[in-house]
């Protein structure tokens, strides 16, 4: 479904948060969008080292991208992977009220002087959506 949506729009993280999951759900409740990546990976992820974390939940986050179904009303809204270790990789899905979808990739982690770093990758089939969800980001990520 992600190689479907021929416009990208990647955005900068540059936040004031400094936690991974606080930055996810402030993310998730602005953009009113819904996290499809499985909660269980919360738990494989805090047992292990933070570069096995960081591979684990990109590839968790790509698979749940690339099997999600079209039909998405039965998912939870707060789906993440996120571990203690300060990395963070999530996808979330939206339906515009024309129809029009959006998908976006979540990709962070917990700098050493404890900022966060990263990027928000938006994928959608038109420009105006991925522009102005983008647009939308950048102004809402700093809280």
């Amino acid at each position: 479904m992600w190689a479907e949506f021929e416009w990208e729009n990647k955005v900068a993280v540059n936040t004031t948060f400094t936690d991974c999951n606080s930055f996810l759900n402030h993310i998730v409740a602005t953009t009113n969008m819904q996290c499809l990546t499985p909660p269980t990976a919360l738990d494989v992820n805090k047992q292990l080292s933070p570069s096995l974390c960081w591979a684990i939940g990109e590839q968790l986050a790509l698979s749940a991208m690339l099997l999600i179904d079209r039909s998405l009303h039965f998912l939870p809204s707060l789906w993440w992977t996120a571990c203690d270790c300060g990395y963070l990789a999530a996808n979330l899905y939206a339906k515009s009220v024309f129809g029009e979808d959006a998908l976006v990739n979540v990709s962070v982690e917990k700098q050493s002087d404890g900022r966060l770093a990263g990027y928000i990758r938006i994928r959608s089939k038109t420009q105006g959506i991925a522009l102005s969800l983008g647009d939308k980001i950048t102004l809402k990520q700093k809280a």
